[in-house]
């Protein structure tokens, strides 16, 4: 499934990893480092099983626990309006 970062979100990192802020209704959503990786890789456009394939390499996990986190993790993004599919 193919998702978009909304453009009027703003990524500042931080130590932790980095804080998401939406401009237009002031919402921050904060991301740990794996987060930002998974945020910067919808970004580039990277699909979800590439994104999980990468995660379960670099964190010795099961690419189904990776898919898991990341479904996760874009659930809860695209509830607070950070992503959305883009228009075609």
């Amino acid at each position: 499934m193919e998702w978009a970062p909304n453009p009027l979100v703003i990524l500042q990192q931080t130590e932790a990893g980095a804080v998401l802020l939406e401009t237009s209704t002031g919402e921050c959503f904060e991301l740990n480092h794996v987060g930002v990786e998974i945020w910067t890789s919808i970004a580039a456009g990277q699909a979800e099983d590439l994104i999980a394939t990468a995660l379960a390499k670099r964190y010795g996990i099961t690419e189904s626990t990776a898919a898991s986190d990341i479904s996760t993790l874009v659930g809860d993004l695209t509830r607070h309006g950070l992503l959305a599919r883009p228009r075609r």
